[in-house]
């Protein structure tokens, strides 16, 4: 591997410390660039800034102003997400309802997505023509919140504001960083780093009381992903979820694929730390709400299963939502949806 690869993994991971979740000043990496280089930004977490459970790059639109206060396109590259350090103070701290400190104030198993910006034109790939000096990035989605404001103060400052995020243009024109392995390969890690296809699946409606977690079972048939098996992962980083699966082919051409999600502490009946008697149970071992979730996932080679047809190819078969006692909670149903 080059240098090039290990010197954007600890930019990764120190923009991930400094500005999870969203509640840091957002600020690319570096803090200036020639027209034609590539830099990277901080989009905020990935359940505070993002509306979406996969944020996709076609729905991700960037411009920058430059000093003369033109307004261009710029090439959005990839869009990946991190996590901290599970031993990090942020993951320590931030489950707290304390507030002895600023990591306590926003939401615990948060992730970050990191935008990777090409200073050239989307259609051309050609350098803009930026005016040297102080310019700005707009980065805008319906998919995407600009700020949060985690204390809830009602606070008017806009540090971390998505709409503005400065960077100094320099004089010169810069080239595209391949960001790859090996030059003569030219393999790509951060295309690595995107989101696959997948399927989330999540509870839909309002639990009574904590949840223990879910059984449930999917039929796919084989041949439509090429006779590899769907994957099964969870998209929350919280050390408490339990998820294992299991497959069985069936002999007809299609396979079972069984997954089971517990906490042995509950999950809460929302996404707040604290129970309705105001106990923080997620130092308890408990987990939030939106922790009750997993997607099944394929590669994305896989042309056969599209969005509009993935439902022929993968269905549930059964599926329900058992309380800390392991009784049946009929307010809860889960539902599927393709996310990416």
């Amino acid at each position: 591997m080059t240098t090039t690869f290990f010197k954007y993994h600890r930019l990764i991971v120190l923009l991930a410390v400094v500005q999870l979740a969203g509640c840091a000043s957002m600020q690319p990496l570096s803090n200036f660039a020639r027209t034609g280089d590539t830099v990277m930004v901080s989009l905020g977490g990935t359940d505070s800034n993002a509306l979406v459970s996969v944020l996709k790059k076609e729905d991700v639109n960037v411009s920058i102003t430059d000093a003369a206060g033109n307004t261009y396109p710029v090439k959005v590259r990839n869009v990946f997400r991190v996590f901290s350090d599970p031993t990090s103070h942020y993951a320590y701290q931030s489950p707290s309802s304390s507030y002895s400190g600023f990591e306590s104030f926003v939401d615990p198993y948060q992730g970050q997505w990191m935008a990777v910006l090409d200073l050239v034109d989307p259609g051309t790939d050609q350098p803009l023509a930026l005016a040297v000096g102080q310019a700005s990035f707009n980065i805008s989605s319906q998919d995407l919140r600009s700020w949060v404001d985690y204390p809830g103060y009602g606070w008017s400052w806009t540090n971390g504001d998505l709409a503005s995020i400065p960077i100094e243009i320099i004089a010169g024109t810069g080239s595209k960083n391949p960001l790859n392995y090996l030059a003569p390969i030219s393999l790509s890690p951060l295309d690595s780093l995107e989101p696959e296809p997948q399927v989330e699946v999540t509870a839909n409606g309002t639990p009574g009381a904590m949840i223990g977690g879910g059984m449930f079972v999917f039929r796919y048939v084989m041949s439509d992903f090429n006779n590899a098996k769907p994957r099964v992962f969870s998209t929350s980083p919280d050390p408490n979820v339990q998820l294992a699966s299991a497959t069985a082919p069936q002999g007809d051409g299609t396979a079972l694929l069984t997954v089971m999600i517990s906490n042995p502490h509950g999950f809460n009946v929302n996404n707040r730390k604290e129970d309705q008697n105001g106990n923080n149970v997620l130092l308890a071992g408990s987990s939030l709400l939106r922790s009750l979730r997993f997607s099944i996932v394929w590669a994305n080679y896989n042309n056969t299963v599209t969005d509009a047809n993935w439902q022929n190819s993968l269905s549930m078969v059964s599926g329900r939502y058992v309380d800390l006692q392991g009784n049946t909670m009929s307010e809860l149903t889960p539902v599927l949806s393709k996310v990416r």
